[in-house]
């Protein structure tokens, strides 16, 4: 089943470059309705999945292994040596411009001003350079819940999931996660970036996988392909950022190139 669910990603790819433009990274959505709960979220989940067969979750998915922050271990996450070394990583996934933007003829970076949808894909292509960077290679953990996190972002002042996932590590003993979504500053202590999106951990799942695992279905603990159609997925938000920063009257051709909010700070 894990395979499958594979070869369905790989379709996935094939159809966006076909130019079906709704229907490739949406089937991922992590988005929530500001009045919508977690459950409702995740059935919507469950039926887009179902239109391509996949009708039962695998207990090998970041959904299948979630569990309560107290039962969730870090062996896997790789140590960083220290503050400065993860910092360091964490500055350039965030500052790097490796996405051809044909439109506007220029490099972008991943969608880390549209916080609303997409954290599948950006954290896919964070993984990805680290690798080719040759730095540790982080894990990813899945944080399940009624999320809401305050952004500068978004018109209303905030966004909705019902799951999140970003690249962790360990700094000594501490779980850090790299999330310019959230806080384009720095790397996050895990229980700080916790309280950005819900009051309570108790109010939250979690699930720590293998760097390759894209989704709430794909497989968790193995090595897989369900990343494949990251960089597909994530032109699709590139648009939306756009869009996005000429809705808040903010100038898209500055932010998206030499001059990001965090360089002012």
């Amino acid at each position: 089943m894990a395979y499958f669910i594979g070869y369905i990603f790989i379709a996935f790819s094939i159809f966006s470059h076909a130019g079906t433009y709704s229907s490739t990274a949406t089937v991922h959505s992590a988005y929530r309705g500001s009045n919508e709960s977690a459950q409702k979220a995740f059935q919507r989940y469950r039926q887009r999945l179902a239109q391509y067969g996949v009708r039962q979750i695998q207990e090998d998915s970041p959904l299948g292994k979630a569990v309560p922050l107290n039962m969730l271990t870090f062996e896997k996450a790789p140590v960083y040596a220290n503050v400065a070394a993860a910092t360091q990583v964490f500055a350039k996934l965030r500052d790097e411009r490796f996405l051809k933007d044909t439109t506007h003829a220029m490099l972008r970076r991943s969608s880390w001003l549209f916080p609303d949808d997409g954290c599948f894909a950006r954290a896919a292509l964070a993984i990805q350079n680290i690798k080719l960077w040759n730095q540790p290679v982080p894990a990813k953990l899945f944080i399940f819940g009624n999320l809401t996190v305050k952004t500068p972002n978004s018109p209303s002042g905030s966004v909705s999931w019902w799951y999140h996932v970003v690249p962790i590590v360990m700094v000594g003993q501490q779980p850090v996660v790299f999330d310019p979504a959230i806080n384009p500053t720095a790397p996050m202590l895990l229980k700080d970036w916790i309280k950005t999106m819900v009051p309570d951990e108790k109010a939250a799942t979690f699930s720590l996988c293998h760097s390759s695992s894209y989704s709430p279905a794909s497989p968790c603990a193995a090595e897989s392909n369900s990343s494949l159609p990251a960089l597909d997925h994530q032109m699709e938000y590139l648009k939306m950022e756009w869009q996005r920063l000429l809705e808040l009257k903010r100038d898209p051709a500055n932010e998206l190139g030499n001059y990001p909010p965090w360089s002012r700070r």
